[in-house]
């Protein structure tokens, strides 16, 4: 699937490996919208309760007079890797944001030697904890049969993501906490338009926190935001004000 698809689709359900299977969606074309389910539904209907409920809703939403809006409505601030605060705006790898997973040291063993993030191995090393804290501005990747990441291209050193969301009337701006654990300076493009001009470009200070604020561009209440930089750039908060 095309990245780009993403301002006109919802995934409604996600699974597999970085939710890279889409197990229910909608595509809007013209006035109109068709629902792709794969959940084997119809085969199971009157045989399993939850496939009942499930298709009774789809057939209800789908017949509904409500609006089905394409993106979800952000009104409160956004903390990358935290998925309730999220609200779906990052259903999967096509959006080139990659979860950040920072080591956890562990009270058993106060002297133990920090691991950089997004490292560790749960079968060699499943003492060694970490937690989602952030995401990377990482670009194209999947995971292997086994669970790992493949970057989609390891020889660059920066990468890119995006979202679209809806936005409350009267936001002027979208304000963007940025962390640069590395020990060189990085950098930080905000683009909030399709015309590939950033709309805010800030250096990031070695291991420092900076919060960047950029002008927003929306159209009908909706916005993409796409951030560029270095892979190791943690975005940790993402603000409408």
């Amino acid at each position: 699937m095309n990245p780009a698809h993403l301002g006109k689709q919802p995934f409604l359900a996600d699974y597999d490996r970085g939710l890279e299977g889409v197990a229910l969606c909608e595509m809007f074309d013209g006035k109109g919208s068709v629902i792709l389910s794969a959940f084997d539904l119809v085969n199971r209907a009157g045989l399993d309760p939850v496939a009942d409920r499930l298709l009774e809703n789809l057939v209800a939403y789908a017949g509904s007079r409500s609006p089905h809006e394409i993106h979800p409505r952000i009104e409160k601030p956004i903390l990358w890797g935290n998925y309730p605060t999220e609200q779906g705006v990052v259903p999967g790898s096509l959006n080139g944001l990659l979860v950040n997973a920072d080591w956890i040291p562990s009270p058993a063993n106060p002297g133990a030697k920090p691991m950089s993030p997004n490292t560790g191995a749960w079968n060699t090393l499943p003492g060694e904890q970490f937690e989602p804290r952030g995401r990377n501005p990482f670009g194209s990747y999947e995971y292997s049969t086994a669970s790992g990441l493949r970057d989609g291209n390891p020889n660059e050193k920066t990468g890119e993501g995006f979202f679209w969301a809806r936005i409350p009337v009267g936001k002027q701006f979208v304000v963007t906490t940025v962390r640069n654990p590395t020990k060189l300076p990085s950098h930080l493009k905000v683009f909030v338009s399709r015309d590939g001009t950033a709309r805010s470009t800030e250096i990031i200070p070695v291991g420092k926190t900076v919060v960047v604020r950029t002008p927003l561009e929306t159209l009908n209440g909706t916005v993409c935001i796409r951030y560029a930089g270095e892979k190791t750039l943690v975005l940790l908060e993402t603000d409408f004000q």
